[in-house]
Formats: structure tokens, sequence, C-alpha cells
């Protein structure tokens, strides 16, 4: 049995209280080659239902959306090929699933459709009508929907249309869903709302839905709520083109606490723009009139005399020769000023940091940051991760174990590890030293189930990356309705994410899957190729619904002589001061260091459970580390043998090279590490280089 997408709630985050929520699984089947969506770096806006309406025919439905352009046909299906069966008793005898599909989306056998590519479960055959039935009650599987329909041009607005009836008396409910599946891939767009509020009646009736932020490979979803059966004809799709093209909405910018600027992009041939800004009264729970249709000819306009802290809205609409487009995607913003960092000082075992509160800012996010520098060209070791010292967010140990009944964490970070800042979702340590994460809460909740580095600079060699990595998959059974059963191991999929100026978000640029992942450990490899100066790699659990084990990351680049990484060693998520203490670390008590802050708060108005960041605060040299210790030198690099390795002592953080007394080269590292170790085996000399001193070792 195939889950329908949306039909599971998803889980609601303890955001408000900013803590992290242990979810278990609840009973469900497993799913046979079940790729569901899963959001990336931060969820991307999905198609949007705009307006449903029932009509008494198609050539009087949608009239109004009509009035923006001329009416393009996309698609259509009439079910004249389910010809067996009859309104009031389908066939149920009749199988339209394939055995094998590729895709539990695209699961119908095209011999009963005019158009391949339907999906569908608990789906028959009804006289010329495809009937959605279960008996016995309600099947929360039951479902059909649409191929993948592209439907990126004209604004990706797109109207979708159909009939439907019950055959008893008794009303039902449907759900209209829509996403955008990126040709099925791992990482979908979900309309995060379904529409459920209207009734399909005993007598024929015609739907329309208007959707936007529709694209290349969309899906439209028809979920009963309640039986009897429901009875489905004469779908169609199509599109507006527009007279005049709708603005696509850009994020907000410079939020001051008494302005902010309003962002679009150009439409070819506006004459001008209209803004409409409205303004949340608190008092009254409405939302006001804050600015009518402000007249504006470029693509930016400024929003004076704002309070802060109060919640705003922006539309824009472009006209020409006297068309007014659709209105922009609705803007919300709910923002907080940035914080000042204040001077930092000398402590005991680090320095101490201050910034200023911001108003109606509830706690803050802190971040510090080393910076590594290349001695000499070669492989530079980006992230090093081995969780052998992986602990929950108490830092208390983990305790978990393989076998244990499934507990994950819902949204936390990756903590007890060097490099931080690594942001996990449906994830759990476990004792050992390593992690894993849910791919139960991808397949059935559509939720993310991985982790996501922290930003990094990946640009360096044209933005080629080696991924590394340790995985074991949890092996899934389960049963078809012919009583076979069926196993499968969870799978992995790689993703890197880029920053995307224009739009203030992560997009994703490169997504690959490492190998067959088997119910054993191996170490996989991934290749990427489009670094930025700004990226994000995921690591996600998919495929099926269990643990995904992950172990010994490892991210490498080539490197220049003189380049340099700056990177996180220390993240408080959600603080709640203004003022830290923070230790500095053995490993990083040297090189540069640099810290940012961000005012947080909850989101209990636009999206409840969600919370605000503000833009970070300056980045800033820890000037008091700087000022107060000096950095070593070569001259207190050391080597010695200790049983079968040399130990080389690296305070300075050089790159560090072994060769045997004939000029080979054993052993390379670049990490910056303050102490490596290098197995050796046998009697004889070994010529060890510490940055661009040399010891020479003979035993």
């Amino acid at each position: 049995m195939n889950k329908t997408f949306l039909s599971v709630a998803l889980a609601v985050l303890s955001l408000p209280a900013f803590g992290q929520e242990v979810k278990s699984r609840s009973i469900a089947p497993a799913s046979s080659a079940a790729v569901s969506p899963v959001s990336v770096a931060r969820k991307a806006a999905a198609p949007k239902l705009v307006s449903a309406k029932k009509a008494l025919s198609s050539e009087t439905s949608a009239s109004w959306i009509l009035e923006y352009g001329e009416r393009v046909d996309v698609f259509s299906e009439d079910f004249s090929k389910m010809t067996t069966g009859s309104i009031g008793d389908p066939d149920i005898n009749t199988n339209i699933i394939l055995d094998n599909p590729d895709y539990p989306w695209t699961n119908v056998d095209p011999a009963y459709t005019d158009q391949p590519g339907w999906g569908a479960w608990a789906a028959y055959p009804a006289d010329g009508t495809v009937a959605i039935f279960d008996e016995d009650g309600i099947d929360e599987y039951a479902h059909i929907n649409t191929p993948m329909l592209d439907l990126s041009a004209n604004d990706g607005v797109a109207v979708l249309e159909f009939r439907a009836r019950t055959h008893r008396r008794n009303n039902s409910t449907l759900i209209i869903e829509a996403s955008e599946t990126y040709h099925m891939s791992p990482t979908w767009k979900i309309m995060e709302e379904a529409y459920s509020e209207f009734d399909v009646t005993p007598e024929w009736q015609t739907y329309q839905f208007v959707f936007r932020g529709c694209e290349s490979s969309t899906i439209f979803n028809i979920v009963p709520q309640s039986f009897p059966s429901i009875y489905i004809d004469d779908l169609k799709v199509f599109q507006v083109k527009p007279y005049i093209g709708m603005p696509k909405s850009l994020p907000h910018s410079d939020y001051t606490g008494t302005s902010f600027t309003a962002n679009w992009e150009p439409v070819a041939g506006a004459d001008y723009y209209l803004v409409n800004v409205k303004a949340y009264n608190d008092e009254f729970q409405q939302w006001d009139e804050f600015i009518d249709e402000a007249k504006v000819e470029g693509t930016s306009f400024v929003v004076p005399e704002i309070q802060s802290g109060l919640e705003y809205s922006y539309t824009v609409y472009a006209v020409k020769d006297g068309h007014t487009s659709l209105p922009s995607d609705e803007v919300f913003v709910v923002d907080l000023e940035s914080p000042t960092m204040g001077e930092t000082s000398l402590t005991a075992d680090g320095y101490h940091a201050e910034w200023s509160a911001v108003p109606t800012a509830d706690v803050y996010n802190y971040w510090a940051f080393n910076e590594r520098v290349a001695t000499q060209d070669g492989t530079f070791k980006v992230t090093n991760c081995n969780f052998d010292n992986v602990v929950l967010a108490d830092g208390s140990e983990p305790t978990m174990n393989i076998g244990d009944e499934p507990n994950v964490f819902d949204d936390t970070y990756v903590y007890g590890v060097d490099q931080a800042g690594w942001h996990a979702t449906n994830y759990m340590p476990f004792v050992g030293g390593f992690v894993a994460v849910d791919a139960y809460f991808y397949i059935y909740q559509s939720d993310q189930s991985g982790i996501i580095s922290p930003a990094l600079d990946l640009s360096k060699n044209g933005g080629k990356i080696d991924l590394s990595l340790k995985l074991m998959g949890e092996l899934i059974a389960w049963w078809d309705e012919q009583g076979k059963k069926h196993e499968n191991v969870v799978q992995c999929a790689v993703a890197l994410f880029n920053y995307d100026e224009k739009t203030g978000d992560y997009t994703q640029a490169e997504l690959i899957y490492p190998g067959d992942i088997q119910q054993q450990w191996g170490t996989y490899t991934a290749h990427l190729t489009k670094g930025s100066k700004q990226s994000k790699i995921g690591i996600f659990a998919v495929s099926m619904p269990g643990y995904l084990y992950i172990d010994d990351v490892l991210i490498t680049q080539q490197y220049k002589s003189g380049e340099s990484l700056v990177e996180p060693f220390l993240f408080k998520r959600y603080y709640d001061n203004t003022a830290l203490d923070v230790a500095v670390p053995e490993r990083v008590k040297y090189q540069h260091l640099y810290h940012e802050v961000s005012a947080v708060k909850a989101d209990n108005l636009i999206n409840i459970g969600n919370i605000v960041e503000s833009k970070f605060s300056e980045r800033q040299s820890v000037k008091a580390v700087e000022a107060g210790i000096s950095a070593p030198s070569l001259k207190d690099a050391a080597v010695v043998l200790r049983g079968n390795a040399l130990s080389v002592a690296n305070p300075a953080g050089a790159a560090v090279e072994v060769f045997t007394a004939d000029g080979r080269r054993l052993a390379s590292d670049c990490s910056g590490a303050a102490s490596v170790s290098v197995p050796v085996s046998g009697s004889g000399a070994y010529i060890v280089r510490v940055g661009e001193k040399t010891f020479k070792i003979a035993f």
C-alpha cells in the first residue's frame, strides 16, 4: 500500500518553547519503493491553492481567472477506457494497478487511461468513470493522482477541473492536493494546506481549483476523506496565458524596525507596479490596509513608518495597457532587527562576548568561527566528523542502541563534533559513536530526514568536492496484497545546496545517490562539482521507512597554499541571554576567531510553530583573543615514536608530511590538527616535515 502525500499531518514542532520533540513511529505499513517528498535546507514555496469553486458547467466556472488572459488547455482525461462496472457497482475485480511500477505515483496501467502516468490506490472502473472505492470504510491510502504535468508556463498558474458525485444519499468529502515532484526526485515541494471544505453530493457537479506555484512536473491528488464511494469524470487541467505577467515576489530586505523594503522581479512589458501593504491589528486580530496601491516604476519599494515587532505583508501587481496582472505571492514580514556585537574580553579559558538586546526577540543564536589556513597545495579536510564524542543537546551520553524501540529528535543539531552547526531532523545519536536518521517520517509524513552541514565556503578548486562516509541501512520487510514478502534496505541521497542572494534562501544544486546501501557498514563516496561561496551539504535517508546509520563523514577539497576555511566551532541555539562566556578549544586557540549573532522569536501568527530569525550581526573578529594569545611557532613542533606510530606535536597547525628515507611519501595531513598520528611499520628511518621544519626519526 502506498501513502497518499499529506494525508498524515506533519508533526508540530515545539519551537515556540524553543525545545526539541522526541518522535516515535506510529503504526503504519511499509511502502514498496516509495519516493515521497522531502524538504531541503528550508521548505520551498509549494503549489498554492488560490480558490475552489463549484459550478454548474465548465463554461461558467472560474470565469474570474479568464479576466487575466486567454485559456490554454493542457491536459484532459474522460476515463472512457474504464468501461466495466457502473455507478453504484464499480468493478472491484479489475486491477488497474501495475505489478511493478517505477513509483507509487505512476502505478496505473496505461491501458485504462488516455494519458499514461496516473497514480491510484483503491480505484476501479465504473462505466466510463473512475471510482475511488472502499466498501468497508475509509481506506487511508485511497486516492487518484494525475500524471506529472508541465505547468511552468503562464506564471505557473493552473486550474484543475473535474466532475464528481457519490452514489448514495450521503454526501462525501474530498481533499485536493498539489505538489511539484521535480520528476520524482526526493525533494518535492508540497502544498502545506490541502483543501477539504467541500462536499460531494449524489448529483454530478463540476469543481474547479486554481493553483499557483506549479512547475515542470506537478501532480494533483484527489483524496476522499469520507465514503460512500466517489466517482470522478471529465478531468481537465488548463492555464491562462496572461495579458501581463504576474510579478515574482522576492523576500523583503533592509529591515530596521522603522522601515523595510518590499522587493520583486521585473515583468517584461510592465508600465508600472501597484504595491499593497497590510499590517496586522493585534487588538482586533485582523489585517488592516497599511498602504493601498502605491504606484512604483522600479522593482522595490521602501515601506516607511512601521512599528518594530508588528507583522506586515505585501503583494505586487504589474500593469500594462490597462490590464492588471494576478497578484504576486504574498510576502509576510515577520522580522527582527539585527543585534549589534559589543566588545569582547579575555577569560581564563577563552573570552566573554556581549551583544545588544533586540525588541520582541525571545532568544538568540550565537556562532563562533575559527579560520584554518592551508600551508601547502593539496587535499584539505573541510569536514572530518567521526561522531566518536557525539552527545545529546543537554550534553548527556547517547543511550540508543541498534534494535531499540525507534525514537528520534524531530529538529535538533549534532552536538559533540568539532565542526559545529550540523542541523539534524528525525535524528538520533547512538551508543558507539555514530548517528542515524529515520526515513519513516520522510516516507509517511513528508518530513525531512537527514543531517545538513553548516554553511561553508565550498568554492575552492572550481567547486569540486569529494565526500566519503560510512553508511548502513535498516532492512525493512513488507507484504503485498498477494501475501508475498518483500525486503529492502533504507537508501541514502546526498544533496548540495547553494545560497541564492536574490531569494535569500538555499536551493538544491546537485543530488547524488552514493551507491546501493547494505545492511552492514560500508564506505561510500560522492563527488560534487557545484560548490559555491555559501553552500551546505545534506545527507538524507530515502526509499524505505527505517534508519539510515551514518559515520565518518569526510569532506575534502583541493586547496592552494594560503587558502583558508572559516568554519563554526561553537553554535548556541536559542540562547536566552545577551552575554556569553566562550571556552576556546585548544585545537583553534591559535587561529583567527570570529563571531556573529542573530535574534529569534516564535511566529505565532503567520506560520504557527515556526520561528523567525533576524539577519546576522556583522561578523566580527574576536579581538580579545587575538590580543591576549600569541600564536605558537614551528619551534614548538616535536615528533616522537609511540608504539607503531609517529606522534607529531603540531601546535601551529602546519601541514605534516612523512617520508621514507628514500623519499617516498607515506602520509600527508593538512587538517591543521594540533596533534597528528601516523602509523608506521618495521625498523628504519623516516623524514617528518612539519611546515618548513624537518625531523629525522630512526628505529
